[in-house]
């Protein structure tokens, strides 16, 4: 995953341009990430290698960006990153960023059901 610190009010196309830098690049997906204020991020997450346009809400990146923010702009050491609007599908992951110890929750829904047999 490739991380992209972006500075400035949403819009402009900047998410268009991450998600085409995406498909250049391949290999693990783009994330730009924005700052709303000390305790609120914005998180986009393209992935179209693996067939997925647009993650609603990547909990195993939180946390990274989360310090990530910290260290970029002196973020909150709890923040809130939202992500999935976009796409009809809001989701708030809650991260506390202090390093060393990491931690992301938040609530889920169930997406899908299932069985796997081994």
């Amino acid at each position: 995953m490739r991380v992209i610190a972006i500075d400035g009010p949403a819009g402009a196309g900047k998410s268009t341009v991450a998600a085409a830098l995406a498909r250049r690049l391949g290999g693990g997906g783009v994330a730009p990430v924005r700052r709303v204020d000390d305790r609120t991020l914005h998180v986009r997450y393209f992935l179209p290698e693996l067939g997925i346009a647009e993650d609603p809400g990547t909990g195993s990146a939180a946390g990274p960006i989360g310090v990530l923010a910290r260290r970029l702009w002196g973020t909150a050491v709890d923040v809130v990153v939202r992500q999935g609007d976009e796409i009809g599908r809001p989701c708030r992951i809650e991260v506390h960023a202090q390093e060393g110890e990491v931690r992301v929750g938040g609530r889920v829904v169930a997406a899908a059901e299932g069985r796997f047999t081994l």
